[in-house]
């Protein structure tokens, strides 16, 4: 499937991929001071700062049961760019301001019946809510999915309690979700579709 044709930018992006040796990816928000990219290894404390502090993890249930040297661990692998072709995952570490403030990306990218799938997600700490950069970062990197990297479908799972990834996306984006109970392997409830034909004709 061909990549949707380019839409009046709201971001711009670095996209390195053919490099083995020097694999990353930037992403920059046209209207405000927000920058995902690629993380490194000195970008581990902050990370961990953000997945320990259990009022970031508390609706994410992909983390039940993970105590801090697991997620330690979980870390280490993510700030290594995936040496998969096609990349198999995409982890963001998310500035305000040059200041790391959450994580995002999508922790899978796989083909299902031929087509390529990916699960994104966005989190960000506390401080940095309800100033609009969950939804720009997470609108920059549904958009560099479906137009660079030819992602075919976007998935994004949350649970029943996520009161406010549940508002981001029906209030924000205006995407009707799939409710399933107790299917998923995280016991997701609220799962949104977005093929790359639909975000064309909504961009």
């Amino acid at each position: 499937m061909a990549n949707p044709p380019a839409a009046e930018p709201f971001y711009t992006h670095e996209t390195e991929l053919s490099d083995k040796s020097n694999k990353h990816i930037t992403l920059r928000s046209n209207t405000l001071p927000l920058e995902l990219r690629s993380p490194t290894p000195s970008d581990l404390p902050a990370l961990l700062e953000v997945l320990y502090d259990t009022r970031n993890t508390k609706d994410d249930r992909s983390m039940d049961g993970m105590d801090k040297p697991t997620i330690k661990e979980a870390i280490e692998k993510w700030v290594i760019f995936s040496t998969a072709d096609p990349v198999d995952r995409v982890t963001y570490v998310v500035l305000v301001n040059g200041t790391a403030v959450g994580i995002g990306g999508m922790g899978y990218i796989g083909t299902e019946n031929g087509r390529r799938i990916g699960a994104a997600g966005i989190m960000l700490n506390t401080d940095a809510r309800g100033k609009g950069y969950a939804y720009e970062a997470l609108r920059m990197t549904i958009d560099h999915a479906l137009r660079v990297l030819g992602i075919d479908e976007v998935h994004i799972a949350t649970t029943e309690a996520n009161l406010a990834m549940r508002g981001l996306m029906e209030k924000n984006f205006r995407h009707v979700a799939t409710m399933y109970r107790g299917t998923f392997k995280f016991g997701n409830e609220y799962l949104w579709k977005i093929t790359a034909r639909d975000w064309l004709l909504n961009s």
